[in-house]
C-alpha cells in the first residue's frame, strides 16, 4: 500500500512540473510581423519585395517559397537579413530598420 501511495504521488508531482514548464516555455525570437495594405499574389509580393530591396541597394535572393534573402556591403562590413513573407504578412529577421522602412514605404498597412 505505502509503495502504491509512493508511486502515486511521484506521478502527481511529475506531471504538475512537466505541465508547468510547457505552458512556460520561452519564445525562440519575436517577430516584427508588418500587415500588407496591398492584396497581391505571392509571386507579385516575392518581386515587389525584392524590386524594392535592390532600389535601396540590397542585393536580393529569392530562398524556399516564402522567403528572401537580403545582403547589404557597406565598405568592410556586410548586413544580411531574412524576409519571411505569407499572403498577407512579413518579418525580418534580424530587424534591420532601413530595410524595414523600405519595405513598409509601399507594403505596410
Amino acid at each position: 500500500m505505502k509503495k502504491l501511495l509512493k508511486v502515486i504521488i511521484v506521478s502527481l508531482f511529475s506531471i504538475l512540473i512537466m505541465s508547468g514548464c510547457a505552458l512556460n516555455s520561452p519564445k525562440p525570437y519575436s517577430k516584427n510581423v508588418t500587415f500588407f495594405k496591398l492584396h497581391l499574389s505571392k509571386k507579385e509580393i516575392r518581386n515587389t519585395i525584392i524590386a524594392l530591396g535592390k532600389k535601396d541597394g540590397w542585393y536580393m535572393t529569392g530562398f524556399d517559397d516564402n522567403k528572401v534573402i537580403a545582403e547589404k556591403i557597406n565598405g568592410k562590413t556586410s548586413t544580411v537579413v531574412t524576409i519571411t513573407y505569407s499572403s498577407n504578412s512579413y518579418y525580418l529577421k534580424p530587424n534591420n530598420s532601413d530595410l524595414q522602412n523600405t519595405l513598409d514605404s509601399v507594403l505596410a498597412d
